[in-house]
C-alpha cells in the first residue's frame, strides 16, 4: 500500500498544471478506502511553481545530481581562505560546468514530462540549485523534493528559507564568491571609516527592507494565483461533470421520446382493434 511519502513523491514529480487534479483524485481514493489520515496528509499538499517543480523533478528523478552539486558547494566553502587563487578559479569553473549540466538535465526531464521550461523558470531553478550549494539548510530542502517556490541565497548573512513555502531571492553571484584578494586601501581616519560603515549598513538595511517588501508582494501574488488556478480547475471539473450529466439526460430524453412514439402507435392500434371488435359485436347481437 502506498504511503503518504510515496504519493507525495509521485505528485511533486508531476507538472504543476496536473498537480491539483491528481492530488484531489488521490485524496478521494484515500477517503473511499477509509484512510482519513492519508487523505488529510495528501489534501494539505500545495501545488509548486514551475521553477520549484523543475528542482523537485531532478531531486526525485536524479538525486545523484543534487548530491554532486551539494558536495561541490561544500568543497568550495571549505577551500575559502585555504587554497590558492588558481585552485579557487578551478573550483569556480567546475561549479559553472556542473550547474550548466544540471540545467541541461532539467530541460530533458521537463521535456520527458511534456513541458518546455522557459528561461525565467530555468533561472529560478538555477538560483535554487546555487542556494543548495551555498547553504546546508537549502540543500536539505532541495534534497526533499517538496519545494513550493524557488530558493535563493544572498550571501549576506545567509538566505531566508521557509519549510513549506521557501522564499525567493537571488543567488549570490559567482564572481563575488571567488574574487581574488582586494587591493589594499589607503588608511582612513576612524571617524570617516565609521561614517562609511554606518552609511553602508543603512544602505544594506534599506535594500533588505525593499527586498522583503517585494518578496511579500510576490508571495501574496503567488498565493492568489494558486487559489485562482485551483478555483478555475474546480469549476472546470464541475462544468465537465454537468456536461456529462446533460449528455446522459439528453440521451435518456431521446430514448423516452422514442418509447412515447412507440406507445402512441400501440395505443392507436389498440383503438382500431377495439372499434373493429365493437362493430363485429354489433352485427352478431340480436336486435
Amino acid at each position: 500500500m502506498s504511503t503518504a511519502s510515496d504519493e507525495a513523491n509521485t505528485l511533486y514529480a508531476l507538472p504543476p498544471k496536473a498537480f491539483t487534479a491528481a492530488r484531489d483524485e488521490r485524496v478521494a481514493a484515500a477517503r473511499g478506502a477509509g484512510d482519513r489520515a492519508l487523505a488529510s496528509e495528501l489534501g494539505a499538499l500545495k501545488r509548486p511553481t514551475v521553477g520549484a517543480w523543475l528542482v523537485n523533478l531532478v531531486a526525485l528523478r536524479r538525486p545523484d545530481t543534487v548530491e554532486s552539486l551539494v558536495g561541490l558547494g561544500q568543497a568550495i566553502r571549505d577551500a575559502q581562505g585555504v587554497v590558492s587563487a588558481a585552485e579557487l578559479r578551478d573550483l569556480s569553473t567546475r561549479r559553472r560546468s556542473e550547474l550548466d549540466a544540471a540545467l541541461a538535465l532539467l530541460r530533458r526531464l521537463a521535456a520527458d514530462a511534456g513541458e518546455t521550461a522557459t528561461p525565467a523558470q530555468l533561472s529560478e531553478a538555477e538560483g535554487t540549485l546555487a542556494a543548495a550549494m551555498a547553504d546546508p539548510e537549502a540543500a536539505e530542502q532541495v534534497r526533499g523534493g517538496r519545494l513550493l517556490k524557488p530558493l535563493t541565497y544572498s550571501g549576506f548573512g545567509g538566505g531566508t528559507f521557509g519549510g513549506s513555502a521557501p522564499a525567493t531571492a537571488t543567488a549570490r553571484p559567482t564572481a563575488a564568491r571567488f574574487a581574488g584578494p582586494a587591493t589594499a586601501a589607503r588608511p582612513r581616519s576612524s571617524s570617516v571609516a565609521a561614517d562609511e560603515q554606518a552609511q553602508a549598513e543603512a544602505a544594506r538595511a534599506e535594500a533588505a527592507a525593499r527586498i522583503e517588501a517585494a518578496q511579500r508582494q510576490v508571495d501574496a501574488a503567488t498565493v492568489t494565483l494558486d487559489e485562482a488556478v485551483e478555483t478555475e480547475q474546480d469549476l472546470r471539473r464541475q462544468g465537465e461533470d454537468l456536461s456529462g450529466q446533460i449528455a446522459a439526460l439528453s440521451e435518456r430524453l431521446d430514448r423516452v421520446n422514442r418509447e412515447v412514439r412507440a406507445a402512441r402507435q400501440a395505443r392507436l392500434a389498440a383503438e382500431r382493434d377495439l372499434a373493429a371488435a365493437q362493430r363485429r359485436l354489433a352485427r352478431v347481437s340480436p336486435p
